[in-house]
């Protein structure tokens, strides 16, 4: 498993994350991860949530490959709530 997927099972221990649906229930969050295989509507509404409260979005994985990291069978979206630990998970992901 890659050192990113790793740490985001870290962060949902720690109650940094918030994943799929509830993340449109945040009032905080710093970077929005989107599946790369997510549906067209979801991307849809995600991406509509994070421009509107001015959260950074990447798209990264499969939704298979970030809901097995977190214990799901699949998972569109995961929204990190902690800044710190948002700058920590960008440094983890390889350059562009």
């Amino acid at each position: 498993m890659e050192k990113d997927l790793q740490f985001l099972g870290l962060l949902n221990r720690g109650g940094k994350l918030r994943i799929g649906p509830d993340c449109l229930n945040s009032k905080k969050g710093h970077l929005l991860l989107l599946a790369s295989d997510a549906s067209a509507n979801s991307k849809k509404m995600f991406l509509s949530f994070a421009s509107s409260r001015h959260i950074e979005v990447r798209e990264v994985h499969t939704k298979s490959e970030l809901g097995e990291c977190l214990g799901y069978q699949e998972l569109s979206a995961i929204l990190l709530e902690d800044s710190r630990a948002a700058k920590a998970y960008l440094a983890k992901l390889p350059p562009k």
